[in-house]
């Protein structure tokens, strides 16, 4: 069925149904992914779709991790037919997990960790540790999903290497 649809070349996905396929291909310095769907094309998936992932990570997952695409016609691009509204992990693991990084983007409350393995993560700090925190300090985090947010993000921050020493 899916070779038939990939042949139909006046056929539209609906973008509101989901298509199955698994991790083709990270670029962590363009922030994108390729998802390979079952009938062998290209979807091009900007990080900014995935909307559910491992952890909060996405580039460090490993080639042929099954996920799943909301998708519309890439118009005017031949390596990528398709293009990804929105993307999931299949099988997420929401269990809150310890990691490190270092904070890129910082205004006081907020920002940016990026992880060892290149993935960023939205941080906010505890109201203890708001002024103690400076952009290129290297922390120790919990990894959990915030339902209000609806995403992943960094709490318990502990700094482990201050920039400040360097």
């Amino acid at each position: 069925m899916e070779e038939q649809i990939s042949k139909a070349v006046d056929w539209e996905p609906d973008v509101e149904d989901w298509y199955s396929g698994t991790l083709d291909r990270v670029n962590v310095e363009r922030s994108y992914i390729t998802v390979r769907l079952g009938n062998g094309e290209l979807t091009f998936v900007p990080v900014q779709a995935i909307s559910v992932r491992s952890s909060g990570h996405y580039f460090c997952l490993p080639l042929g991790t099954d996920m799943y695409v909301r998708i519309r016609r890439n118009h005017g691009n031949k390596l990528y037919r398709w293009y990804a509204l929105e993307a999931q992990v299949a099988d997420p693991d929401f269990d809150p997990v310890r990691d490190l990084g270092a904070l890129i983007e910082w205004n006081g409350t907020y920002g940016i960790i990026k992880c060892v393995c290149g993935c960023r993560l939205f941080a906010r700090a505890n109201d203890n540790a708001r002024e103690h925190l400076k952009i290129g300090d290297e922390l120790e985090f919990d990894v959990v999903w915030n339902e209000v947010h609806n995403r992943f993000v960094a709490r318990n921050m502990k700094v482990i290497v201050d920039a400040g020493t360097f």
